[in-house]
Parts: C-alpha cells; structure tokens; sequence
C-alpha cells in the first residue's frame, strides 16, 4: 500500500506522520532535530535510517513532504532533498522551509499572517498559497523576538545585572543551582545556545504573575509585533495565526498585544503536524 509521509522538523525535535491512502488515522511519531544548517549530511541521514524503521515493511512511500527549519530555497534545501532521496529512493520529494509549513497548517490556502514562536521564531504575509512577504528572524544573536530564546536571554541579563528583585533573583538560582561561570560555558563555548536560553522559560511560566516577569514577557512580544508583524498589516485586515510551544504557553499575553493593535488571533497551535495532516489529506483524498 502507498503511503505520505510528512515532516515538521526543528531544532530540537522533528514530528512525524505516515499515512496510508485506505486509513484515516496517521502513524505519529519523533525523532531527534534534523537541521542541515547544524547538521552534516551523514548526521541527517543517520536519522532518516531511524525514520525508515519505522515504516512497515510492506508499505511504500509514494511521497514526502518535508517542511524543517533552515530548509530555504537553495543548498540547504537542495541538501536535504538529496539526504531523503539517498534513503527513499523511491518517493517523491518535496522540501519546504518550517515557515510554509505554518503557513499550510494555520491557513490551508487561505489568506493570513503566520508566526512561530518556540525555541526561535519567524513570521510572514501568506496569500493565495504562497508567502508573499517576510521579515527575516535574523537568528537568536540579532533577532528571534518573542522567542524562547529570547524571554530566555531577557531573564538571564536581568538576574545576573541585579535588574530584578532579590526575591525572583533567589528564587531563579534555587531553581537553577547555576554559576556565572556555568552560565557563560554553556552560552559561549558548546553548541545549541539558542535551545539552552530557551530552557529558562518554565521558570518565566511559573512566575508570570510576578509584575517584573510579566512586564519581561509582555515587553518582549511588544517588541515582537513591533519589529515582525506591524509590518505586515499595512492597509490590510487579516487572521494571525500563531505555532510553537512559546505562543500556547502565553497566549492569554499574545491576545491582549493584538488585540491593542486592532489583530485578531485566530488560531494558535502547539505545532503544524496536525494542519499539515488536515492539508495533505485533502489532496490524497481527492
């Protein structure tokens, strides 16, 4: 039986799906991060023989949709077409950035502004199936608004600049038992810095009723929509859509900044797996 298999990978983790033309469930499951900006190409292809275990014997992938961050239009891409081809030697390939995918799964075809906000984010302008307009994120180092990373990077300056109240500042290094000669090891000399800045936003979740975090969190994605998605909604008057781990944890703080600038969130998601599932099936079916 000829199957789909479709990909939403990231940094940290990428999301699986298989499905049969016959059944309507998929088969769901992750591997590890697949990023050919990080990544050589034996590394990539290690993980895709991972993947290939996990598909019957007997079924055979007529096509992949592989959507993964760092996969723009180019060497990248044309790196990770080859790395899925070399292992599905059969399948039809198609490779598109983790944006599109957002795009497909928060709007289908329809028209909207898209964001991710998880480890990093991104954002752009979406009509008639294609992006039509895009901010770059420009990376953790000079970019990534709203991101986990950067609530991440906020907090750390804060605690270790004595910006915050004694109180947050003890409580942060209860949690953390960490070192500023920890800290900067971790930051400056190993790789994976981004996703490392990211793993203080449970400590931010956890103390979002605190004035001083709050008005962090609440700067930060001011700042995202200032510098990303104002952009985007010059004379026009269209759905934001939101994906990522960062815009479910503070949706309640990402709806009051849209709302003050006259935007509408219609959807947030945790990921696009189940978007790219809904999206796909319909032309499998058809």
């Amino acid at each position: 039986m000829r199957g789909t298999l479709i990909a939403d990978a990231g940094a940290t983790k990428t999301d699986w799906a298989f499905l049969l033309e016959k059944l309507p469930d998929a088969v769901l499951f992750k591997t590890e991060g697949i990023n050919p900006v990080h990544q050589s190409l034996n590394e990539i292809q290690k993980i895709l023989e991972e993947v290939r275990k996990q598909i019957p014997e007997q079924e055979e992938i007529a096509e992949i949709f592989f959507y993964g961050a760092g996969c723009v239009p180019g060497v990248l891409a044309d790196n990770m077409k080859f790395c899925l081809e070399t292992v599905f030697c059969k399948a039809n390939v198609s490779v598109e950035s983790d944006l599109t995918g957002t795009c497909r799964s928060l709007f289908g075809d329809n028209n909207g502004v898209a964001a991710i906000l998880g480890t990093g984010s991104n954002s752009c302008l979406y009509e008639n199936g294609i992006i039509i307009d895009h901010i770059p994120p420009l990376g953790f180092i000079l970019g990534d608004e709203g991101s986990g990373c950067a609530l991440g990077k906020r907090l750390i300056g804060d605690i270790f600049k004595k910006q915050l109240s004694p109180e947050l500042g003890n409580g942060f290094f209860k949690y953390y038992n960490l070192s500023l000669q920890d800290l900067i090891s971790k930051i400056y000399s190993q790789k994976n810095a981004a996703r490392y800045l990211a793993s203080f936003v449970p400590f931010i979740k956890e103390n979002i009723h605190n004035p001083e975090i709050y008005s962090l969190v609440y700067n930060e994605f001011q700042s995202f929509f200032n510098r990303n998605i104002l952009h985007y909604y010059k004379n026009r008057n269209l759905p934001l859509g939101l994906t990522g781990s960062v815009a479910v944890e503070f949706e309640n703080i990402l709806v009051k900044i849209a709302d003050e600038h006259g935007i509408e969130i219609s959807k947030v998601t945790r990921n696009p797996l189940n978007g790219l599932i809904r999206y796909h099936c319909q032309y499998i079916d058809s």
